[in-house]
């Protein structure tokens, strides 16, 4: 699936840097193979081509249940007033959501930024400009958001995303536009995919492709393809697009917002086109999906990253399995359980109600009952009152089955309340602190995923700025310590050594989530736990702190505008004989503190939870339980 369906996926056939089997001292390399009908010696017969369509849709048909799948929880993620196409019932209480905007914001918070280093000391300096090419072109491209989408595709059903280089004619496709002969980094949703599901691993696929549609005057016009091919197309059926279903009820996860694709939509006519990568031919195959009958539009010789141009991200392996787990896949049965509790007990609550039957011989009695005032003394004639009626309200027995079932989601996700810092979730500092370690190694765990899945594009997108023949970028490098900066160009002509000479990492911290509170609290524990038990040493030593730059940076990140206002900046202090060391003089050698504990009583989510549950299930409670209910959480 064309990343987007855009021309995200497109390959482009001009300029390619590697072979996947060229050794690998030859990355960097461009070669230029390619003829109005394909690159040399590179032939597809049409009994090649036949089989290479129907194993396309026999792995389209074995991969309908998981797409399905996937906009099942998509619908259950926007829920019912997001569109007409979302969930059809309501979902009151979306834990969905919640474990999507809590992962995501873990996985992929910030722009990922490269080291790249070298063992060569003769080379260090080029792997620093290097480097911040690398990172500039990263941030150019809009890595970050590429990433996130990726995220949260593999939370859903995988993660796939295709690197390349833009094609050498411009061209908008669905809305996307990329830049003739860059680099490109774009998401593949799983509805726009297609890959060999005989594999038992990744690395033993046959084939894998994406689809997205152009223009049909584009395909005529382009030099891209092949003329004597693309003259013979014609427009595609809207109704009919995906893995060659003629009965055209495939479903594309983009109809729960846009709804099924109509002929009056479009503003061209248009084609469904597929790239398929053939990893063991080494050639990347360009058709029309939708008419088999027509000869490939372009066939090219694969010479980019030995690994080829898509990258899968999968958070849970299954043995044997090239499609993954995703990990909304094993919740989504109980967010759906909590939901239907929820929607009866709304029914209840809806239904619960109070009122006064009377005989028919007594409507003076309800009347002057009705009417009297609080305390007031009621004449009745009959001997039949009015009596009072309620009818019951929300259950509770399903009340504590929907607060054993909240608690058992964020259980079975890793401790959610703790890794989105929903509130803590013990009722010391000691135990929610081993807990949100506990909770971090799942998390963790992904994260790392998420690095090398980072890295591997990383690496892709290094070796095609390292190969450009004519980039020519001009950077600013930063002297550490200092305001000074170092103007660097990055261009073929400052490029020195081999590619492979250079090592691409990520650095994991700056996928880490830093937010200027997280800063905040940094220096406020630097201070306490190194600075000022250190002073006195500093001082014997001739080391000082720069007061006026740690204010500056503690306004800076708590938002204090008006630092000027309370602390007057008077620039340089008056000169003294000497320097008065802490610690002397100044005061006591020897200090004394005594540390006094404060216990207060907090409460946790699960706690005020089992406390209603058992006040509404009539249960006799201690008074201390019972306060959980009117605590904070905290």
């Amino acid at each position: 699936m064309a990343v987007d369906k855009t021309d995200k996926g497109r390959l482009d056939a001009s300029v390619r840097r590697v072979s996947a089997n060229s050794p690998k001292e030859d990355s960097g390399n461009i070669s230029e193979k390619r003829g109005k009908s394909g690159p040399e010696g590179v032939k597809i017969s049409p009994e090649r081509l036949k089989r290479l369509h129907d194993a396309r849709k026999s792995a389209w048909k074995k991969m309908e249940p998981f797409r399905q799948n996937m906009i099942e929880s998509t619908k259950q993620l926007v829920g019912r007033n997001y569109s007409e196409d979302g969930a059809d019932i309501e979902v009151p209480v979306n834990m969905v959501d919640l474990l999507y905007t809590t992962y995501v914001a873990q996985l992929a918070p910030r722009v990922p930024r490269a080291m790249v280093t070298t063992e060569i000391p003769d080379l260090k300096g080029v792997a620093n400009d290097f480097e911040l090419a690398l990172n500039h072109q990263v941030e150019q491209m809009g890595l970050e958001g590429t990433l996130r989408q990726a995220a949260a595709n593999a939370l859903f059903g995988i993660g796939v995303v295709k690197v390349g280089l833009a094609s050498s004619e411009e061209i908008e496709i669905d809305g996307s536009m990329h830049d003739p002969g860059q680099a490109f980094v774009d998401v593949v949703d799983l509805h726009d995919l297609v890959f060999d599901m005989e594999a038992r691993r990744w690395d033993q696929i046959s084939f894998i492709g994406d689809r997205y549609t152009l223009p049909l005057e584009f395909l005529k016009e382009s030099e891209e393809f092949d003329k004597s091919v693309t003259k013979r197309l014609g427009r595609d059926d809207p109704d009919l697009r995906g893995g060659g279903n003629s009965e055209g009820d495939d479903k594309h996860i983009g109809e729960v917002s846009r709804g099924k694709p109509k002929e009056k939509g479009s503003l061209y006519d248009e084609v469904e086109v597929w790239d398929i990568w053939l990893p063991y031919e080494g050639v990347v195959v360009t058709v029309a999906g939708q008419q088999e009958d027509i000869a490939p539009l372009r066939v090219v010789q694969w010479e980019g990253p030995t690994g080829g141009p898509y990258h899968m991200l999968r958070f849970q392996e299954v043995p044997g399995q090239v499609m993954p787990m995703p990990p909304v896949g094993h919740l989504i049965e109980l967010h759906k359980l909590m939901n239907s509790i929820w929607r009866k007990l709304n029914r209840q609550a809806r239904r619960q109600k109070t009122y006064y039957t009377y005989h028919g011989t007594a409507s003076r009695d309800a009347a002057a009952a009705r009417d009297a005032s609080d305390g007031e003394l009621v004449r009745l004639d009959s001997a039949q009152p009015p009596m009072e009626v309620s009818l019951r309200g929300p259950d509770p027995t399903l009340v504590s089955l929907v607060s054993m079932a909240r608690d058992l989601f964020s259980y079975l996700a890793g401790n959610l309340d703790t890794i989105g810092g929903l509130g803590p979730s013990a009722e010391t500092a000691t135990q929610d602190r081993m807990i949100s370690q506990s909770a971090s190694k799942k998390m963790n765990a992904m994260i790392h995923q998420m690095v090398a899945f980072t890295q591997n594009i990383m690496q892709d997108i290094g070796l095609y700025i390292w190969a450009d023949p004519i980039v020519e970028t001009r950077l600013s490098d930063r002297v550490p310590g200092t305001d000074l900066e170092i103007p660097v160009t990055w261009s073929p002509e400052t490029r020195e050594g081999t590619f492979p000479e250079y090592d691409i990492s990520v650095d994991p911290y700056s996928m880490a989530d830093r937010t200027p509170g997280s800063e905040l609290q940094k220096i406020t524990v630097f201070m306490q736990q190194y600075l000022l038990p250190a002073m006195p040493f500093m001082a014997q030593q001739g080391m000082g702190v720069d007061w006026e730059a740690l204010f500056r940076l503690i306004a800076k990140y708590s938002d204090m505008r008006d630092l000027d206002t309370i602390i007057q900046l008077q620039g340089e202090p008056p000169a003294a004989d000497a320097p008065e060391a802490v610690g002397t003089e100044s005061g006591p050698a020897v200090t004394h503190r005594i540390n006094e504990r404060i216990n207060r009583p907090g409460a946790t989510q699960e706690g005020k939870g089992d406390a209603m549950r058992r006040a509404l299930s009539g249960e006799n409670m201690q008074p201390a339980e019972a306060d959980q209910l009117v605590r904070p959480v905290g």
